[in-house]
């Protein structure tokens, strides 16, 4: 609802191809779309993380957000991580 409040179009479980990454594509919970130019303004990923380090997320969170890290269509998006 806030990146709908903000004038981006959200997107949901958005597939984003991986240049070098574990898997060729990953799955980005959430994406929101800038409606002048097309773009992907922000990338959304909800995750778990460790328990002993609160802010950082787990090993396959941390994999997928590396995956995506060089994607062209990500290329200046924001990335956010929301925990659970």
């Amino acid at each position: 609802r806030d990146i709908e409040l903000r004038g981006l179009i959200p997107e949901t479980e958005f597939s984003v191809k991986t240049v070098n990454g574990v898997k060729n594509t990953r799955a980005m919970d959430v994406v929101a779309r800038d409606p002048k130019t097309g773009r992907i303004a922000e990338v959304h990923q909800v995750g778990q993380t460790l328990k002993t380090k609160p802010k950082v997320p787990v090993s396959r969170e941390r994999s997928a957000l590396r995956d995506v890290r060089h994607s062209p269509e990500l290329r200046g998006a924001k990335r956010h991580f929301h925990e659970y």
